[in-house]
């Protein structure tokens, strides 16, 4: 080397200027053959990255400080590296021309995104060193799972936004998910000044703009698909603190409404309202003879008594005792067939859109015609003076909680007895020993009859099984337990066996309350799990135990609903008709899984939830007003929530409602109460020792409030009255 700098200085050079001027710093040595041939091997040999790292990193002394002019001039070229990169990333962090549809909002996957920001086409050297600056070797090693993807994928997102704001699409999305989520004004500036999301200015316009353009969709579904509507009273409460003339606190009492979209492929009839007219004016000539629901035809009852012999079958395979049977999986042991079974899937989910929230009291007959008018003004429908256009559906789910009360009012008796009232202490479920509307109340009352039912049937599996424990029946065939179950029900469990113990003249009211109980749960039980699944068939054949039950327990209101449905069924609905309330009206499923199936009048009351409290804004300007300008963009909100939970593995480890404790304790706790009382064994002349706990057999009751004290009667008397059938419209008055 000492000769080549020898020979350099002869020709009056030193190692700067050679580097120069190699380094096409001299017009000749840039076109010289031989230096062109010498550079292009420096610049494509393998060696020289070693020589750069050499110079970033030299052995010491002097040589050291001349790294700043180094690192200067590496800062220079990463920035104009990562400049360009930014501006390459352009496209990628773009809003769609259409960015506030759902289809949009739910379009941005996380790891397509990322992957295309790591890839060539994106900002791999910014990527690089985003990921050296925040993942250590150590933590790449020891995190399988753990990656900073979202990290980096969001730091580009809000360098790219500071660049432009029409670089906006993970911001956009971010804002409306963290304002769906409850984030206040203040945190949404915070969050906004460092370019993570929008601010919070344009999220509300943006809740504004979803709302419209989703009730421009709610009206074009209205004429291009087949819809129906639901709707129920909303009350908020508004508390002030400073109260004035004109600042006080006073409750809301509005309603909400949903406009359900059946899918595509589903369509009314277009001669639907004069099939519908003609069968009325049929069918309402006279009603439908009551007394053929007294006989339950052998294939209901059989139907019937089957889906309770499996659920009692399901009782003991379910308890823990028998987790390992050995062949539970045996066809004697399957569920019956469905009666009518809706069908499911991702093709049947059922679409809705919730309509502005109207500051009206729907609890009165002039109040529902308020509440009917407007929302035909929202979907602009035209309107007619005359409502007979319209068919009212029954909601399942008030009816299951109609049911529940009764018999809560039925079986509850004293701390004394034998009923609910005893189970409750028991089992120390607080809060239930009077029946309210509001709050948790039908949930601890569902479960409590749930776990009194197992605890009841439990107790007769050892009875009828003479067994010691429930663990020992473990040793039957599945023919055995099939034929135990159908001993407990057709000897303890239906009201064929309370005939069958007053025919016989046994006169103990212990085992005769016993078996009323399990009777009457079991019809409840029935109700609840085919709503759950969608087999109205099941619904259907459930309808004439429920005009009893409300007929005879004093719900005039449910039992003259009944009425109204059997009517409508048997007389004066054409098959049309009845055909979509069965099928569409009920029950709807919004997620397409078989076990996804609600009555309709629950899903509204789903939706008034989420516009009370899931979605609800806070502060000063959360007024009702403002919840009536966002109420139709809720559906989209979910989407949103929902796609985000997905993006994030974080967030699927949480659920979406609480579990539940297990119920093991508390169900074999009460069993033994059970048995060690012997309600099920027949004691002659054992007698309750009060009387509030005689509980009422209110089928019974209901064939003689029918018939007898004429109920029937008056109800067709208070519905009888003529209708007009005359048409005249607008152009002809």
């Amino acid at each position: 080397l000492k000769r080549v700098f020898s020979c350099m200085e002869d020709e009056g050079l030193d190692i700067v200027l050679f580097l120069d001027y190699l380094s096409w710093g001299d017009e000749d040595c840039i076109s010289d053959p031989r230096l062109l041939y010498e550079r292009t091997a420096l610049l494509s040999s393998s060696i020289l990255p070693t020589i750069l790292r050499r110079w970033w990193h030299p052995p010491g002394g002097r040589a050291k400080q001349g790294r700043g002019i180094l690192k200067d001039f590496v800062v220079d070229c990463t920035a104009e590296l990562v400049e360009v990169e930014i501006a390459q990333i352009a496209p990628a962090m773009k809003s769609s021309p259409d960015p506030l549809s759902v289809e949009s909002l739910t379009s941005l996957d996380f790891h397509v995104l990322s992957e295309h920001l790591k890839s060539p086409k994106g900002c791999p050297i910014l990527w690089a060193i985003l990921q050296r600056a925040g993942w250590s070797e150590a933590q790449a090693t020891r995190n399988t799972h753990k990656t900073p993807d979202n990290v980096i994928m969001n730091i580009l997102s809000m360098l790219s936004f500071t660049r432009s704001h029409h670089r906006n699409r993970l911001p956009m999305l971010w804002s409306i998910y963290l304002k769906s989520c409850g984030l206040s004004a203040r945190a949404f500036d915070a969050l906004h000044s460092v370019g993570l999301i929008m601010s919070h200015k344009w999220t509300t316009t943006a809740f504004a703009n979803i709302a419209t353009r989703a009730e421009e969709a709610a009206r074009s579904a209205v004429n291009d698909r087949a819809t129906f509507l639901s709707h129920d009273n909303l009350n908020i409460p508004k508390r002030v603190f400073s109260m004035r003339l004109e600042n006080q606190s006073h409750f809301h009492s509005a309603c909400a409404g949903t406009l359900w979209v059946l899918p595509k492929e589903i369509a009314f009839p277009t001669t639907l309202n004069r099939e519908m007219q003609e069968s009325r004016i049929q069918g309402s000539k006279a009603p439908f003879d009551f007394s053929q629901l007294l006989d339950t035809e052998p294939i209901i009852y059989q139907c019937l008594r089957n889906q309770g012999v499996y659920r009692i079958l399901s009782f003991l395979l379910n308890c823990p005792a028998l987790a390992a049977y050995w062949d539970r999986n045996d066809p004697i042991l399957s569920p019956p067939p469905p009666v009518h079974l809706l069908p499911c899937g991702p093709e049947h989910i059922i679409k809705q859109f919730i309509l502005r929230t109207a500051d009206i009291d729907e609890a009165s007959y002039e109040g529902n015609e308020k509440v009917l008018a407007e929302w035909q003004r929202q979907l602009k429908i035209d309107t007619y003076e005359r409502l007979d256009w319209i068919t009212t559906v029954n909601g399942w789910f008030h009816i299951e909680i109609a049911f529940a009360s009764s018999l809560h009012k039925q079986h509850l008796g004293t701390s004394g007895g034998i009923g609910l009232h005893k189970a409750f202490d028991v089992l120390q479920r607080k809060g239930l020993m009077s029946t309210q509307v509001k709050g948790p109340f039908w949930h601890h009352l569902d479960e409590a009859l749930t776990h009194v039912a197992e605890a009841h049937f439990r107790a007769l599996w050892v009875l009828v099984g003479k067994a010691k424990t429930i663990g020992d029946l473990a040793r039957k065939t599945p023919m055995e337990l099939l034929l135990l179950a159908e001993d407990i029900y057709d000897q303890y469990a239906c009201h064929r066996a309370l005939s069958m113990m007053q025919l016989r003249r046994e006169e103990d009211e212990v085992k005769y309350q016993s078996i009323l109980f399990n009777a009457d749960v079991l019809s409840y039980l029935d109700l609840r799990d085919a709503t759950h699944t969608g087999d109205v068939g099941r619904i259907e054949d459930l309808v004439p135990t429920l005009l009893l039950r409300f007929a005879g327990g004093g719900n005039s209101k449910y039992m003259i609903e009944m009425l109204e449905l059997v009517q409508g069924l048997r007389c004066e609905w054409p098959e049309s008709v009845k055909d979509i309330i069965r099928t569409h009206c009920w029950l709807v499923n919004r997620t397409g899984r078989r076990d996804g199936f609600v009555p309709t009048d629950r899903a509204q009351e789903q939706n008034i939830k989420d516009l009370k409290v899931t979605y609800h804004s806070f502060g000063p300007g959360a007024t009702l007003t403002y919840l009536t300008k966002i109420s139709p963009a809720v559906p989209v909100l979910r989407e949103v929530k929902k796609h985000i939970k997905w993006q994030l593995e974080t967030l699927l480890t949480r659920g979406d409602r609480h579990s539940s404790p297990n119920k093991e304790k508390d169900v074999e706790k009460y069993a033994n109460v059970v048995l060690n009382e012997w309600w099920f064994a027949y004691e002659k002349n054992r007698r309750l020792k009060k009387p509030g706990d005689c509980a009422k057999d209110v089928i019974s009751e209901g064939t003689t409030a029918l018939f007898q004290d004429k109920a029937i009667e008056r109800w067709w008397k208070g519905r009888s009255f003529a209708r007009s059938t005359q048409e005249k419209w607008l152009d002809e008055a």
